[in-house]
């Protein structure tokens, strides 16, 4: 257990969107087409304002956009930039008879004036340049495309953008990266630790209500184990093939953690049961508890393992990894009530209850034992 719960580190919080669908679906299929031999399908766009008006003619505001640019193209994943200042070069060269020595932004506010009026007017009828510059002419948007990545991957470029804007672009404000792929990497990203977050905080509820119900603090804490330790496993197998947590994988711990403790509370209730109103011992207690609870929940357990495992069989691969870490969290589950619980409650049998159910010192456990015995030999 230990080994494999030391495994969860390898996971990653990220959500995989063009891993969603196999290629028995049409839009996978394109996308491997258009990220493997046109451009990218992650777009990142950042709009980068001067806050002044007509301040994208400034040439200090131009070049340093343009070292922007010349950064984002050098990024891990991404492979191509959209910016004015590309058009703008383009312009100064063939303005220039096709020199590829001024492919560079011109050299005065003018003259990219003049430049954006030439460019903007020779469009055709209907077109405009308003998806790429704003009206006031106060800022430039940059389109940043990437090849497939992980939302971890996008905000992590966002991340140092915003670090390098910062301390390289002093013309242009503080911006954050906009667009569905950015947008969603947040959604996931927030949903992914807020489902982490109310699973621990879900943990603590069902310890508290543990220790009320079963009247008994270290039972109450013995519980969690057979509740975390399941999702514990499953995660940490999980870390060494799969490697990552989406959206879907985080709502595991919460679903299985319903079914885990239904179990939990079965055997344990069982187990005090026997301990105080048939005053047994810790392991005739543990043979009552299998005896009289056991088979329920092999049954239910192989027939949600079972249920689960049918969505192995879907398309859709998030279900798919759902159906395949659930029902493998219930069959850990099953394994760790039955061969780790058992000897746990033997093993801390140190916190001894005499026959009205309250603790014993360590001093007195031997001679709870002896009057156990006593009581069961003489039929009492």
């Amino acid at each position: 257990s230990i080994l494999a719960t030391t495994f969860v580190v390898n996971n990653k919080l990220t959500e995989r969107w063009h891993e969603y669908f196999d290629e028995t679906f049409e839009i996978t299929r394109v996308m491997n087409v258009v990220n493997d031999q046109l451009s990218g399908i992650h777009r990142v766009e950042y709009m980068l304002d001067s806050g002044i008006e007509n301040g994208i003619f400034d040439i200090t505001y131009l070049q340093q956009v343009e070292s922007f640019v010349n950064w984002a193209k050098q990024q891990d994943k991404v492979v191509h930039v959209d910016s004015f200042t590309t058009i703008l070069k383009e312009i100064n060269q063939r303005m220039h008879g096709d020199d590829k020595e001024w492919y560079r932004l011109p050299d005065s506010r003018e003259l990219a004036a003049q430049y954006l009026l030439m460019y903007e007017t020779s469009l055709p009828y209907g077109l405009g340049l308003n998806d790429i510059i704003d009206l006031r002419k106060s800022a430039i948007r940059i389109s940043v495309v990437m090849k497939r990545s992980d939302s971890d991957d996008i905000l992590a470029l966002d991340d140092q953008a915003k670090t390098w804007l910062s301390q390289n672009a002093l013309t242009i404000l503080p911006t954050e990266g906009t667009g569905l792929d950015a947008i969603f990497s947040h959604i996931s990203y927030r949903n992914i630790n807020s489902i982490v977050i109310g699973s621990l905080l879900a943990l603590l509820v069902i310890s508290v209500v543990m220790i009320v119900a079963l009247r008994s603090f270290s039972l109450g804490l013995i519980s969690l184990v057979p509740n975390i330790l399941p999702a514990g496993i499953a995660y940490g197998l999980w870390g060494l093939f799969g490697g990552y947590i989406s959206m879907a994988l985080s709502v595991v711990v919460c679903i299985s953690l319903g079914i885990v403790v239904d179990d939990t509370v079965h055997f344990l209730t069982k187990y005090l049961r026997a301990r105080r109103e048939q005053n047994l011992s810790p392991m005739q207690a543990t043979r009552y508890a299998f005896n009289t609870v056991g088979v329920a929940m092999v049954v239910t357990s192989i027939v949600l393992v079972a249920g689960f495992l049918v969505a192995v069989s879907s398309h859709f691969n998030p279900t798919k990894e759902l159906g395949i870490l659930l029902s493998a969290t219930i069959a850990i589950a099953l394994i760790i009530d039955f061969l780790l619980l058992p000897p746990l409650l033997i093993f801390l049998d140190k916190l001894q209850f005499d026959t009205n159910g309250r603790r014993v010192k360590n001093s007195d456990a031997k001679n709870v034992s002896e009057l156990t015995i006593d009581l069961n030999q003489s039929g009492q």
